[in-house]
């Protein structure tokens, strides 16, 4: 009897294991890659906009936009200049790329002649993008999770997930992409990416051949990268 038993169990198992290996592979997520992060520092003291642009060369157009704007290639960050003496770093992919663009920013002042110090250097939002290796149902994703999820495909293409437990918010896109902004550690990234993935592997459906054929290229690689980061401009500053 107990032999039998085991040997009814073993078959199962392995009858178990070819149906999954037969079966299309739903739901793999791919760790969160990080394509923005905003940082801001505050340098105690007012800026002259017009006289800072003439010593560093930074772009100032008042009638355009309110700060004056350093562009610093070798960390591909951003550094904007408010005339309240706070500045806002934002491009960056790393805390080190952003302090980097920080501390250049202020031996460039200092040795413009201004005497300055930075303080309250703070990340302000990180924002990551990831990848369901499947298509995501957002019509049933939205009604499981009426309370946190609004889903107007009228006006925005993806869904938006805003967890009651938290300050962030998850962009969920039928294309299996995704976007997490608002964290400002990561730590509480890599909670909102556990939590993402329970609330949408429910609604997991899987790829066909010629789009899991597509998505293999590294042309669409990368082009699912730019479309993730380029959705997440609700974290950028405000000007």
């Amino acid at each position: 009897m107990g032999m039998a038993m085991t040997v009814t169990v073993a078959v199962a198992m392995a009858m178990a294991m070819a149906a999954e290996r037969e079966a299309p592979l739903v739901g793999v997520l791919t760790p969160p890659t990080t394509q923005n992060i905003v940082m801001t520092c505050d340098f105690e003291a007012p800026f002259d906009l017009f006289e800072i642009s003439s010593f560093i060369g930074t772009e100032f157009n008042p009638k355009r936009f309110a700060a004056a704007t350093l562009r610093l290639a070798r960390s591909r960050t951003t550094a904007l200049l408010f005339a309240s003496g706070k500045v806002v770093c934002t491009g960056s992919k790393s805390i080190w790329s952003g302090g980097f663009a920080a501390a250049y920013l202020v031996d460039k002042l200092r040795g413009a002649g201004c005497s300055i110090c930075c303080s309250e250097f703070t990340v302000q939002n990180i924002v990551c993008s990831a990848r369901v290796d499947c298509m995501v149902d957002l019509e049933a994703l939205a009604r499981a999770n009426s309370s946190e999820a609004s889903y107007e495909p009228e006006l925005f293409p993806g869904l938006v997930y805003r967890p009651s437990n938290g300050k962030l918010v998850v962009l969920f896109f039928k294309t299996g992409e995704l976007v997490i902004t608002g964290g400002r550690n990561f730590g509480d990234v890599m909670h909102m990416f556990r939590q993402a993935r329970r609330v949408v592997f429910p609604h997991a459906q899987p790829l066909s051949e010629a789009e899991r054929t597509k998505r293999a290229s590294p042309t669409a690689v990368v082009a699912a990268v730019q479309r993730a980061a380029g959705s997440s401009d609700e974290g950028r500053p405000a000007s």
